[in-house]
């Protein structure tokens, strides 16, 4: 994860650090289907909170909300 963020640019960054910390999930689609967030923003999320779409039951429960 630490690549991504220092390869991404100032703009990008702060929307990872945003959609890791800061949105839920499902705000994080909308504003990706609204063009307003990168989506490299969603990957970085589900990357952290091990979720894998598409995938039935690939999620690890982790006890993260």
């Amino acid at each position: 994860m630490l690549f991504v963020v220092g390869a991404a640019n100032a703009q990008e960054r702060a929307q990872i650090l945003e959609a890791i910390f800061d949105l839920s999930r499902e705000e994080i689609v909308k504003r990706v289907q609204a063009g307003t967030l990168n989506k490299i923003a969603l990957g970085a999320h589900d990357y952290v909170y091990d979720i894998f779409p598409g995938i039935e039951g690939a999620q690890r429960p982790a006890g993260r909300s």
